[in-house]
């Protein structure tokens, strides 16, 4: 069972998780996962219930007593009585292992767990809600599948009615009941989808890196530096993982201290971590306190794998540079997924991270995905940060789709080699439906134009779709312009029909023809046809735009080669982006 099957949990019944009808979701989650919120709206509680009790859950293969599962009194949101139920649920990403533990093969189990009512919006995977039913006597408890989840499944126009649990718990357990609370239970046992919750770590506030082994390294820091020793001087077995491990942990120290002679040494009394600068030499704890914090999280993470990682609030004591490294570290640069509260904005990075936002209206936490821009706009407004805290940069540049991203990231490259992508600014997908195919009145436009009023430090690139020269642009595209041009934001609208166009024809053809031996394609000509647009001949498929783009920025075409009016868009663009980052312009001298 690997972390990649592990798709987010949800809860009700659980400390300020208490509202009626309304189970608090996380998820789905990436590699990291954000909860946040204001304080005091429940965001550590979300992190103890990953910690504690989905943890005690598969421990015990779905079974116990109630205070294993929520070992702090219960745990009960006020005011509730003993013997009501409450819900876990256990979200999972339909990979293979579990399409086929839960036999989707079976044309029965797969109508049920397509309903909305087992995705919640989400493709590509399922989320069970298990009824937690006290026995009080006993002081156990009993799990089973969600009786509501399944009647809810069962009145959607589906192939699934509810009837067909009998046969479900039949063809998985070779037995059932005429009760469906039993064949619910029968269900379960068969799953036991507890199998996929991952092992957790957990990261306390408080920390003392000291010598000696302990289990605790990773929760407190006692023992930490054996473990760096560890990856230091790794065994036969695991040189080469280990050795890329700590070289990258170095390469992180290195950016941080912004010292390119920086690294970490082990002494041979294993007693201390020891931190090498251009200054000389000094113990970790002596490096100041976010320099400290922050290469701590990093170590942490670093000589463990596989884990669920829960950590809260890591921006304390970290300036918002140090927070962005971080958080782009453990991405790129450790082999675990992490679950963090927090309510600093500089972590919020569409990119690299999922988002859930916590909210405490009245009594109760309110726990709600982040998925749209407006969504993202109203977490910033919540926590109160200002449109540069919004990404993991101060300037933001929105395209319609991938393959927009790697030309655009590619000209600034070729333009200004200066300016890093992630540290100087980023780019941010809309879609390219939003202004081609929706009204200028639709919601989802006006989502769009709500984010780009929080963050003036942007601009945007937008396909013309201009079948001629003489065509207007769509009434939607020119609201956004207005847009813009009333927040003085620039935008880059395409000469010609897509941001294909640009493209050398000849460049355009070697791509495909490269990519796609076995194919053959007429391309449309002229500039306000989508050269990319029409199917391969004698089948469905067109050419991926992600495919050949991919191609065509392998530095295959001079920056002087590409149109004289690209050329100048980029420049300006280059420009808007150093002022953002109060940089100096660029010396064109050289």
């Amino acid at each position: 069972m690997g972390l990649s099957d592990f798709a987010g949990f949800g809860v009700a019944g659980y400390r300020s998780f208490g509202a009626d009808d309304h189970v608090a979701v996380f998820g789905p989650m990436t590699k990291i996962h954000l909860v946040v919120g204001q304080n005091n709206t429940g965001k550590s509680n979300a992190l103890h219930f990953m910690a504690d009790v989905l943890t005690a859950l598969r421990a015990g293969d779905g079974r116990g007593t109630l205070v294993g599962l929520y070992p702090g009194g219960l745990d009960l949101p006020a005011g509730w009585q003993t013997d009501r139920t409450r819900l876990i649920s256990i979200g999972l990403h339909l990979t293979e292992s579990v399409r086929t533990a839960m036999r989707f093969n079976d044309e029965i189990v797969r109508n049920w767990l397509q309903t909305d009512a087992y995705t919640r919006g989400f493709a590509d995977t399922v989320w069970l809600d298990l009824e937690i039913l006290p026995d009080i006597s006993g002081g156990a408890f009993a799990a089973r599948l969600s009786r509501d989840q399944a009647e809810a499944a069962g009145r959607e126009q589906t192939p699934f009615v509810t009837g067909h649990l009998h046969q479900i718990s039949l063809n998985l357990t070779t037995g059932a009941s005429s009760d469906p609370n039993q064949n619910l239970e029968n269900i379960l046992r068969a799953w036991r989808p507890w199998q996929w919750i991952p092992e957790v770590g957990w990261v306390d506030a408080i920390r003392e890196i000291t010598s000696g082994e302990s289990e605790e390294y990773f929760r407190n820091g006692a023992g930490l530096v054996a473990q760096l020793a560890r990856l230091e001087r790794p065994g036969f077995a695991t040189h080469a993982e280990d050795t890329a491990r700590f070289e990258a942990l170095q390469a992180f120290v290195r950016d941080v201290l912004e010292d390119p002679e920086a690294g970490i040494q082990i002494p041979d009394a294993k007693d201390t971590v020891l931190i090498r600068t251009r200054r000389g030499v000094m113990e970790l704890d002596k490096v100041g306190t976010g320099i400290g914090e922050v290469i701590f999280l990093a170590a942490v993470s670093t000589t463990t794998s596989e884990k669920l990682i829960c950590i809260e609030e890591p921006e304390v004591h970290l300036h918002p540079t140090l927070q962005k490294k971080l958080i782009t570290y453990l991405h790129e640069h450790t082999g675990n997924r992490y679950l963090m509260s927090t309510h600093s904005a500089q972590l919020l990075n569409a990119e690299i991270s999922t988002i859930t936002h916590i909210e405490m209206p009245e009594t109760w936490s309110i726990a709600q995905p982040v998925i749209k821009p407006a969504d993202l706009a109203r977490v910033a407004s919540d926590l109160g940060n200002r449109a540069s805290d919004l990404v993991q940069s101060n300037f933001v540049v929105w395209v319609e789709g991938p393959s927009d991203r790697l030309y655009v990231r590619h000209w600034l490259e070729q333009c200004d080699p200066g300016l890093t992508e992630g540290a100087h600014y980023s780019i941010m997908f809309y879609g390219g439906a939003l202004l081609s195919h929706l009204t200028a009145d639709d919601e989802e436009v006006s989502d769009f134009i709500h984010l780009l009023r929080i963050n003036r430090n942007l601009a945007v690139v937008i396909d013309s779709d201009r079948a001629s020269a003489a065509d207007d642009l769509n009434a939607t595209k020119n609201r956004v312009l207005a847009e813009l041009e009333a927040i003085s934001a620039p935008a880059l609208v395409t000469a010609g029909y897509t941001i294909e166009n640009y493209v050398p024809r000849t460049a355009l053809k070697a791509a495909v023809e490269e990519l796609y031996p076995d194919h053959t394609y007429s391309m449309p000509s002229g500039d306000y046809r989508s050269p990319l647009g029409k199917p391969f001949q004698g089948k469905k498929t067109r050419p991926s735009k992600m495919s050949v783009a991919r191609y065509v920025t392998e530095d295959r075409i001079a920056w002087e080669e590409w149109p004289e009016g690209l050329r100048d868009q980029i420049q300006s663009l280059a420009g808007a982006i150093r002022a953002a980052n109060s940089l100096p312009p660029q010396d064109r001298t050289t």
